[in-house]
């Protein structure tokens, strides 16, 4: 059987199938699992995210801010509503890597990410 660890809904059967081992095998040492953890279960639309995608429009939104603040008349309500935006891509980012347990790497791209 053959579980992807980076879904959410197989890492709650990886952690029901490790628990149910440690019932019937003595020699397995799996340490206890906190129930919270078990029934954890991540918002659809997160684990839809296509991530690269993400991470180019996050870019693409940097730019154009960039590009706007850089003009002779700067616009500081389109500055702030892109600055919001992206923001929320980030805390989406953060989510992503500190409470589902995706890869910083996945998620952020640190090596190509300006």
């Amino acid at each position: 059987m053959y579980i992807d660890v980076n879904k959410p809904i197989d890492r709650i059967l990886e952690l029901f199938l490790k628990n149910a081992n440690c019932y019937t095998d003595s020699l397995n040492s799996v340490p206890a699992m906190d129930i919270n953890d078990f029934l954890k279960v991540y918002p659809e639309f997160l684990q839809k995210i296509d991530w690269s995608l993400l991470r180019v429009q996050k870019q693409e939104l940097i730019n154009i801010s960039d590009f706007i603040e850089a003009s002779h008349y700067p616009i500081k309500s389109q500055i702030d509503t892109i600055s919001g935006i992206i923001s929320l891509i980030d805390t989406i980012q953060d989510y992503s890597v500190d409470v589902m347990g995706l890869s910083e790497t996945e998620i952020f791209n640190l090596s190509e990410e300006k």
